[in-house]
Protein backbone atom coordinates (compact mmCIF):
# COMPACT_ATOMS: atom_id res chain seq x y z
CA UNK A 1 0.00 0.00 0.00
CA UNK A 2 1.73 3.25 -0.67
CA UNK A 3 1.75 5.59 1.95
CA UNK A 4 -0.05 9.43 1.54
CA UNK A 5 2.31 12.06 0.21
CA UNK A 6 3.33 14.87 2.46
CA UNK A 7 2.04 18.40 2.03
CA UNK A 8 4.20 20.22 -0.34
CA UNK A 9 6.03 23.43 0.64
CA UNK A 10 2.85 25.42 -0.78
CA UNK A 11 0.51 23.73 1.13
CA UNK A 12 2.45 24.14 4.97
CA UNK A 13 2.72 28.33 3.59
CA UNK A 14 1.18 30.15 6.53
CA UNK A 15 -1.41 32.15 3.89
CA UNK A 16 -2.77 28.86 2.64
CA UNK A 17 -5.73 27.22 4.74
CA UNK A 18 -6.47 23.39 4.58
CA UNK A 19 -9.89 21.95 2.94
CA UNK A 20 -11.17 21.71 6.88
CA UNK A 21 -10.19 24.72 7.82
CA UNK A 22 -11.45 26.52 4.61
CA UNK A 23 -15.09 24.49 5.34
CA UNK A 24 -15.24 26.14 9.18
CA UNK A 25 -14.14 29.66 7.84
CA UNK A 26 -17.02 29.49 5.82
CA UNK A 27 -18.90 27.86 8.25
CA UNK A 28 -18.66 30.76 10.68
CA UNK A 29 -19.17 33.04 8.23
CA UNK A 30 -22.45 31.42 7.08
CA UNK A 31 -23.47 31.95 10.97
CA UNK A 32 -22.48 35.40 11.03
CA UNK A 33 -24.66 36.03 8.04
CA UNK A 34 -27.64 34.31 9.61
CA UNK A 35 -27.42 35.84 12.95
CA UNK A 36 -27.84 39.48 10.83
CA UNK A 37 -30.59 38.07 8.89
CA UNK A 38 -32.33 37.18 11.79
CA UNK A 39 -31.45 40.25 13.42
CA UNK A 40 -32.90 41.90 10.44
CA UNK A 41 -36.07 40.45 10.70
CA UNK A 42 -36.56 40.17 14.56
CA UNK A 43 -36.12 36.48 15.01
CA UNK A 44 -33.36 34.96 17.86
CA UNK A 45 -30.19 35.31 17.02
CA UNK A 46 -28.59 32.53 19.30
CA UNK A 47 -30.40 29.78 16.99
CA UNK A 48 -28.57 31.22 14.40
CA UNK A 49 -25.49 28.47 14.11
CA UNK A 50 -28.25 25.68 14.48
CA UNK A 51 -29.96 27.15 11.74
CA UNK A 52 -27.33 27.15 9.44
CA UNK A 53 -26.07 23.53 10.76
CA UNK A 54 -30.00 22.60 9.41
CA UNK A 55 -30.15 24.41 6.51
CA UNK A 56 -26.63 22.91 5.21
CA UNK A 57 -27.83 19.47 6.53
CA UNK A 58 -31.06 19.91 4.65
CA UNK A 59 -29.00 20.78 1.70
CA UNK A 60 -27.11 17.85 1.36
CA UNK A 61 -30.15 15.78 1.70
CA UNK A 62 -32.29 17.38 -1.39
CA UNK A 63 -29.06 16.93 -3.90
CA UNK A 64 -29.29 13.16 -2.60
CA UNK A 65 -32.82 13.19 -3.19
CA UNK A 66 -32.54 15.16 -6.94
CA UNK A 67 -29.30 12.38 -7.32
CA UNK A 68 -32.03 9.54 -6.43
CA UNK A 69 -34.66 11.21 -8.84
CA UNK A 70 -32.08 11.63 -11.87
CA UNK A 71 -31.31 7.79 -11.26
CA UNK A 72 -34.91 6.64 -11.26
CA UNK A 73 -35.56 8.84 -14.57
CA UNK A 74 -33.12 7.45 -16.34
CA UNK A 75 -33.29 3.93 -15.24
CA UNK A 76 -37.24 5.05 -16.50
CA UNK A 77 -35.91 6.29 -19.46
CA UNK A 78 -34.31 3.44 -20.13
CA UNK A 79 -36.75 0.43 -19.67
CA UNK A 80 -39.29 2.86 -21.88
CA UNK A 81 -36.75 2.61 -24.71
CA UNK A 82 -35.87 -1.56 -24.29
CA UNK A 83 -39.89 -2.00 -23.87
CA UNK A 84 -40.41 -1.70 -27.65
CA UNK A 85 -37.69 -4.58 -28.31
CA UNK A 86 -39.00 -6.91 -25.01
CA UNK A 87 -42.75 -6.56 -26.81
CA UNK A 88 -41.31 -7.17 -30.13
CA UNK A 89 -39.27 -9.99 -28.87
CA UNK A 90 -42.13 -11.59 -27.40
CA UNK A 91 -44.31 -11.05 -30.37
CA UNK A 92 -41.13 -13.28 -32.52
CA UNK A 93 -41.32 -15.98 -30.20
CA UNK A 94 -45.31 -16.49 -30.38
CA UNK A 95 -44.76 -15.95 -34.01
CA UNK A 96 -42.35 -19.17 -33.90
CA UNK A 97 -44.73 -21.39 -31.47
CA UNK A 98 -47.44 -20.76 -33.76
CA UNK A 99 -45.76 -21.57 -36.62
CA UNK A 100 -43.83 -25.09 -35.60
CA UNK A 101 -47.60 -26.16 -33.55
CA UNK A 102 -49.59 -25.72 -36.70
CA UNK A 103 -47.66 -28.83 -38.45
CA UNK A 104 -47.26 -30.79 -35.38
CA UNK A 105 -50.78 -30.44 -34.50
CA UNK A 106 -51.29 -31.50 -38.34
CA UNK A 107 -49.32 -35.04 -37.65
CA UNK A 108 -50.77 -35.51 -34.61
CA UNK A 109 -54.32 -35.21 -35.78
CA UNK A 110 -53.06 -37.16 -38.94
CA UNK A 111 -51.58 -39.77 -36.48
CA UNK A 112 -54.90 -40.06 -34.16
CA UNK A 113 -56.42 -40.31 -37.49
CA UNK A 114 -54.79 -43.21 -38.35
CA UNK A 115 -54.89 -44.78 -35.15
CA UNK A 116 -59.12 -44.80 -35.22
CA UNK A 117 -59.21 -45.90 -39.21
CA UNK A 118 -56.77 -48.83 -37.90
CA UNK A 119 -59.48 -49.31 -34.49
CA UNK A 120 -62.06 -49.47 -36.75
CA UNK A 121 -60.20 -51.85 -39.42
CA UNK A 122 -59.56 -54.54 -36.55
CA UNK A 123 -63.06 -53.78 -35.09
CA UNK A 124 -64.48 -54.71 -38.66
CA UNK A 125 -62.07 -57.72 -38.77
CA UNK A 126 -63.16 -59.24 -35.82
CA UNK A 127 -67.06 -58.28 -36.17
CA UNK A 128 -67.77 -61.91 -37.14
CA UNK A 129 -65.07 -63.69 -34.63
CA UNK A 130 -67.28 -61.45 -32.10
CA UNK A 131 -69.10 -64.69 -30.29
CA UNK A 132 -65.80 -66.02 -29.52
CA UNK A 133 -63.71 -63.29 -28.04
CA UNK A 134 -64.28 -61.46 -25.10
CA UNK A 135 -63.27 -58.40 -24.10
CA UNK A 136 -60.49 -57.85 -21.95
CA UNK A 137 -58.77 -55.76 -20.48
CA UNK A 138 -55.63 -53.71 -22.35
CA UNK A 139 -52.47 -50.89 -21.24
CA UNK A 140 -53.95 -48.51 -23.93
CA UNK A 141 -57.21 -48.41 -22.17
CA UNK A 142 -59.30 -49.55 -24.89
CA UNK A 143 -61.43 -51.97 -25.42
CA UNK A 144 -59.53 -55.31 -26.36
CA UNK A 145 -60.16 -59.01 -27.17
CA UNK A 146 -59.02 -62.58 -25.61
CA UNK A 147 -58.60 -65.79 -27.81
CA UNK A 148 -60.51 -68.60 -26.19
CA UNK A 149 -58.37 -71.92 -26.24
CA UNK A 150 -58.29 -75.21 -24.85
CA UNK A 151 -55.57 -75.63 -22.61
CA UNK A 152 -52.69 -77.59 -24.36
CA UNK A 153 -50.76 -80.69 -23.48
CA UNK A 154 -47.32 -81.03 -23.52
CA UNK A 155 -46.00 -84.27 -26.09
CA UNK A 156 -43.53 -86.37 -23.74
CA UNK A 157 -41.07 -86.00 -26.48
CA UNK A 158 -40.39 -82.17 -25.22
CA UNK A 159 -41.27 -82.88 -21.78
CA UNK A 160 -37.76 -82.22 -19.53
CA UNK A 161 -36.97 -85.24 -17.73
Amino acid sequence: MAKPAKPSAADRAPGSKRPSEVEKAALAELVEVERALAALEGRNVDNAEHLVVLRRDAEKRRAALEEVIARARAESAQKSRVLPYKIAGALVAVAVVAVCAVPASRKISAHLRARDDASANVRSAIAPFEGRFHAARTILGEDGFAVAASKGSASSSSAPR
